[in-house]
């Protein structure tokens, strides 16, 4: 019969609060959920704690002495501050804006052993170090910008002239009052740098994420063993956590790595308000050139695949050994991801021709043109001339690029085929060189030229890039 949970008060005054060394505020009704018999005992638990001047449990607002209280009307539960509310926002609601309390929440942690124990493993780091000097614990700092602001870091100091505030942080940091900081000290040209008594990889909290990713993903740790090294060797030295991008299965994945750092070591972004020792950013960027870079070679030796099997004529790919439909379906996708647009359902005789022809004169042999014999290059570039005056500048900007206009030139050059092409020349230099309106080009097909091509003689720009060499007789 002495089970039943009495109510709680509906909207208690004090929300929140900060029970014995833990950490993190908790919602007050939830720490008075309990039966009737525990709700006594932690009563006088309370109250005894109070006597001997060790409350378990603190206002998250004022950091002041609560205890727990039953009404003697109406039966419910609350806290309530010992000693009087001494205007505690919590308590004269309205008076202070959410920040405020936020700001006065965050401050309160301060107070815990952890805290004041990093504080001074990390002041007595900094004067190990010579490069650092002007050290200063709990000193206000007063803003040149705007006087009537200031902050109160845990540690600060200036290395090598720059100002640095150091906040230790070993609970949830409200995302207004880490931004608050953030941007007092970039207004004063000071670098602000938070130091964590641990980091948890596999469930990191929300406040180590907003800090983490906004600092390039570096984080950083201070312990008894950096405290160590930093006397030994006589210079600031922190435990860094980072990612490391890496590429696993064809797609970027993250690694966490450990290490640790002297401060020295370390860039400092006071301008952004970063401080790192690995370059997460720059090393995402490098291995995402990497990996498509790869994906674009894949995609052009699949491309290439496709035009040496089933060459000109690729709409008859019907009873040919390999689904080269569904090949053909995936660069469509592949191709649009990269800006380029190619027929859904199958290729076009325009597109068949520009291919064949276009690898064809890149590698210097038939590709895609089953009826020439021992892929003779000569037989393509008659075809060319003959059948693909619309795409002549793709011809002519591959000779150029790949010196293979010689291998044409050599072969008329001598005996009764000497001077055949010298008509021809002519008309793919006014092509290539004067845009000769009587053979007007279809242009279509850059975009994938540049791509399948990175080595054409236009270097992707896909103009005129120098005087086109023909053989003189």
């Amino acid at each position: 019969m002495f089970q039943e949970i009495e109510e709680i008060v509906e909207r208690p005054r004090i929300k929140e609060i900060f029970v014995a060394d833990n950490n993190e505020p908790i919602l007050a009704m939830h720490y008075l959920e309990t039966n009737r018999r525990e709700f006594a005992e932690i009563r006088l638990e309370h109250e005894t704690a109070i006597l001997k001047g060790e409350p378990i449990a603190r206002c998250a607002a004022c950091h002041r002495p609560v205890k727990p209280r039953l009404h003697y009307k109406y039966r419910r539960r609350y806290f309530k501050h010992h000693g009087g509310d001494h205007n505690c926002p919590y308590k004269t609601s309205g008076s202070a804006s959410q920040r405020q309390i936020d700001a006065m929440r965050y401050n309160g942690l301060k107070e815990g052993p952890d805290h004041i124990r990093l504080k001074e493993l990390l002041r007595s780091s900094l004067q190990f170090d010579v490069t650092f000097n002007n050290i200063r614990v709990e000193e206000r700092w007063w803003g040149a910008t705007n006087p009537e602001k200031w902050k109160k870091p845990d540690v600060a100091a200036d290395y090598l002239g720059q100002p640095i505030a150091f906040e230790i942080q070993l609970s949830t940091t409200f995302l207004n009052v880490m931004a608050d900081r953030r941007k007092f000290y970039q207004e004063n040209g000071a670098l602000l740098v938070w130091i964590f008594k641990n980091v948890c990889h596999e469930e990191p909290r929300q406040f180590q994420d907003d800090i983490f990713f906004n600092n390039n993903s570096n984080i950083f740790v201070i312990d008894e063993e950096t405290a160590t090294i930093s006397d030994q060797k006589l210079e600031l030295t922190l435990r860094c956590h980072y990612l490391k991008p890496i590429i696993s299965d064809s797609q970027i994945t993250e690694k966490w790595q450990e290490e640790l750092v002297t401060f020295s070591q370390l860039t400092i972004d006071q301008e952004n308000q970063r401080i790192y020792f690995f370059d997460f950013a720059e090393e995402e960027k490098n291995l995402t050139t990497e990996l498509q870079r790869a994906q674009d070679e894949d995609l052009m030796k699949r491309f290439l695949e496709y035009w040496s099997a089933l060459g000109l004529h690729a709409t008859g790919s019907e009873g040919m050994a390999g689904d080269w439909s569904a090949k053909w379906n995936k660069m469509v996708a592949d191709f649009y991801r990269r800006g380029i647009t190619l027929p859904a359902d199958q290729p076009d005789y325009d597109l068949a021709r520009f291919s064949c022809l276009t690898f064809s004169t890149y590698y210097g042999k038939s590709i895609g043109f089953a009826y020439f014999p021992s892929g003779d290059f000569i037989q393509v570039a008659n075809y060319a001339y003959d059948n693909c005056k619309d795409l002549l500048w793709y011809f002519a900007d591959l000779l150029q690029s790949t010196g293979h206009w010689r291998t044409i030139d050599n072969h008329y050059k001598v005996g009764n085929k000497k001077g055949k092409w010298d008509g021809k020349w002519d008309v793919i230099n006014a092509i290539y060189r004067k845009n000769d309106p009587a053979y007007p080009q279809k242009r279509q097909f850059d975009a994938l030229y540049a791509f399948i091509i990175p080595c054409s003689a236009s270097t992707g720009s896909l103009e005129y890039a120098g005087e086109f060499r023909v053989y003189q007789t």
